[in-house]
This record gives structure tokens, C-alpha cells and sequence, in this order.
């Protein structure tokens, strides 16, 4: 069987061996006497037109007109493949722009964290400082109001020592005046009875006005008496 190609060359149908399957493109042909032909890319995409002898099989050349039309069948479906994955690749670059934009957002984020951390930990720093130094002026404070709380309760301590020192001392004055005073009436009761007076109560004033000795004038002029008459 003899064929023309599109180019005007006349070549011979070769009749090759099923090979192993390398795309979607390769198909199968059978023919007249069940032997298979195989039709690589090149010859699909070349679109070769068939021409045969007269005693050649016209079933061969229908076959091969049905090829070419099976042919143009499937790329229309590749082209919408194709569209296809145009669209789910520009989804698929869509998202990775939306990826890369969230992960530039999301340093920016961090950035503005750890802005705000650095920003909060330094006010920290601060607020602790002052209060630790507050702290301490507050606690020197209370240690000088301790330390003058004890020393006013060591000088209460001691005035009250000296206190009861000058009670005790007060006591032993008043017991040493009752002395000297038991001694004056025991002195001017003897007086009294060496004037022969009677002692009676013990008063100063009768003392001096009813004297009966000069030695016991007090006034210091002779008392009119019966001694003196």
C-alpha cells in the first residue's frame, strides 16, 4: 500500500512493532490482517493524507481518517486541561501571594510584639526600680521610726527609774521629817515638864504664850508667872 503525505512526497506505510506506552497521545491501529500499527506524535502532528492503490484497503485509510478526527477530539479536552491548569495555577500563585502576604504580616506582627514586650519590660524595669527605691526609703523610715520608738521607750524606761528613785527617796524624807518632828515634841514635851508646865496637847503657840521659864521664852521678854512673883 502506497501513500501521499501532505508534502507531496510518496512514502510506504510502515508496519512497526507495539512499543512500550511513553504519553496520552499514542494509540493503536489494526489492520486488515490484525497486525498493529503504531503512530507516534510526530506522525499525528504531521496530519498525513493517506492515498492507497487500487488494490489497496480502503478499511486502512478509514481507519486512519478516524484517528485524525480522534485526534482533534482529544486536544480540544488538552486545551481546556491546559485552561484548567492555568486557572488553578494562578489560584495556586494567588495563594502563595496571600501566603507570603500573611507571612509578612505576621513579622510585622511579631516585630510589633516584641516592640510592645521590649516597650512593657523597660516601663517594668522602671516601675521596679522606683518602687524598690520607694521601698527602701519607706523601709529606712519604719527602721528610724523603731530605732526612736526604742529610744523614747528607753527614756521612759529611765525616767521612770529616776521616778521611782525620787519616790523612794521622797519616802525616806517624809520618814526622816516624822522622825525630826517625833523628836521636836519629844524635846519640847521634856521642856515643858522641866517648867513645870503640863505638857497637855502639844501646841507652839500655848507654848510661847503660857511659858514659865525665860530660858523657854520664846518671844524673848520675861512671861509674867508665878516664878517670876
Amino acid at each position: 500500500m502506497v501513500c501521499l503525505p501532505a508534502t507531496g512526497a510518496i512514502s510506504h506505510l510502515t508496519v512497526h512493532p507495539r512499543p512500550p506506552a511513553t504519553n496520552d497521545n499514542q494509540r493503536d491501529i489494526e489492520n486488515m490482517n490484525g497486525e498493529e500499527y503504531y503512530d507516534s506524535t510526530s506522525i499525528l502532528s504531521t496530519r498525513y493524507l493517506f492515498g492507497c492503490q487500487e488494490n489497496g484497503n480502503k478499511s486502512v485509510v478509514n481507519n486512519f481518517a478516524k484517528l485524525d478526527s480522534t485526534t482533534q477530539e482529544q486536544d480540544a479536552p488538552k486545551k481546556s486541561d491546559q485552561s484548567q491548569m492555568d486557572i488553578l495555577g494562578s489560584r495556586v500563585s494567588e495563594e502563595e501571594l496571600q501566603i507570603n502576604r500573611g507571612e509578612v504580616e505576621t513579622e510585622a506582627f511579631e516585630s510589633e510584639i516584641e516592640r510592645y514586650d521590649c516597650v512593657l519590660t523597660k516601663e517594668f524595669d522602671e516601675w521596679a526600680k522606683e518602687n524598690d527605691a520607694q521601698m527602701q526609703q519607706r523601709e529606712s523610715m519604719m527602721n528610724k521610726i523603731i530605732s526612736g520608738t526604742d529610744e523614747v521607750v528607753s527614756k521612759m524606761d529611765e525616767m521612770r527609774s529616776k521616778i521611782h528613785e525620787m519616790v523612794y527617796r521622797t519616802d525616806k524624807l517624809i520618814s526622816e521629817t516624822n522622825e525630826v518632828i517625833s523628836r521636836v515634841k519629844e524635846l519640847r514635851r521634856r521642856i515643858y515638864i522641866a517648867c513645870g508646865i503640863d505638857p497637855g496637847p502639844m501646841d507652839t503657840e500655848r507654848m510661847t504664850l503660857r511659858g514659865q521659864c525665860e530660858d523657854t521664852n520664846l518671844r524673848g521678854r520675861p512671861s509674867p508667872g508665878p516664878a517670876n512673883s
